[in-house]
């Protein structure tokens, strides 16, 4: 699958998304509803330190399930020598999040890049 990327990540960086985009779906294609690139390496101001923040929009609040994905990026991180740094929160808080504003909210809609949506059933 193409995605369209910011400029400003390296090859190696797309890459090692790509990869854990792929092992989060193949493993839990069900429980996972949105994914999106945020925070500097979305807005392209980035440098060499900065670490690759993904949003994970899951169907309910899990912590199984949230260090499970903490793993798979551990995984991901260390074979493609990045820093992936996954958020997983719940459906039912993310459109808590969405009522009140929240300012990951905000900076999410404002800068972050889809990487997946919910398939259609």
């Amino acid at each position: 699958m193409n995605r369209r990327f910011p400029s400003s990540l390296s090859e190696r960086e797309r890459r090692a998304i790509e990869a854990f985009l792929e092992r989060v779906r193949q493993v839990y294609p069900q429980r996972v509803k949105q994914m999106s690139l945020f925070g500097s390496k979305a807005r392209g101001d980035s440098n060499a330190d900065s670490d690759i923040d993904i949003l994970l929009i899951v169907d309910k609040e899990d912590w199984h399930l949230r260090h499970a994905i903490s793993n798979v990026a551990a995984d991901v991180s260390l074979a493609h020598d990045v820093l992936i740094e996954p958020r997983v929160i719940g459906q039912a808080r993310w459109d808590e999040m969405r009522r009140h504003r929240f300012a990951l909210y905000e900076n999410v809609q404002a800068e972050g890049v889809g990487l997946v949506s919910a398939r259609p059933a």
